[in-house]
């Protein structure tokens, strides 16, 4: 029986897929639990239609990966409350250097920081990271 594959499934495919599987296996597994339909000719272009957008979409964001993290200045200067010590009142984390980033103009997205959050105020180094394409910048954190 083909069928179009609505979620990913490990040994079948990519969601979107058309696939050949048992009878048995569809009918009593993958339909119930609506991981799949059954394939008819305008499901068959549909899913084809949606693989072919999805990729142009993922190509796209890998374009502007690519052009958006080089672009990235080097040092980010963050400006947050701390005790006399240096200890920070709140954390900075790759959603606050996101924000602080979107802030100057770039068009980024939190998922490319992934990094400890830093307590302490001073120069800390971190990595800006999405698929092949990374930068190591600097993080430099001032008490208000």
């Amino acid at each position: 029986m083909e069928v179009v594959l609505l979620e990913d499934i490990k040994g079948l495919g990519m969601r979107g897929d058309v696939c050949t599987v048992k009878d048995g296996y569809a009918m009593n597994f993958l339909i119930p639990q609506k991981k799949v339909s059954e394939c008819s000719g305008t499901e068959a272009a549909q899913a084809m239609q949606q693989r072919a957008s999805t990729a142009d979409r993922q190509e796209q964001e890998k374009d502007r990966v690519a052009s958006v993290i080089p672009s990235l200045p080097e040092t980010v200067t963050i400006q947050m409350a701390a005790n006399e010590e240096g200890t920070l009142f709140s954390s900075v984390t790759g959603e606050t250097v996101a924000e602080k980033l979107r802030s100057d103009g770039f068009a980024v997205d939190d998922a490319w920081f992934s990094f400890d959050p830093i307590k302490e105020s001073g120069s800390h180094e971190i990595t800006v990271q999405k698929g092949e394409v990374e930068k190591q910048m600097t993080i430099q954190i001032e008490v208000q």
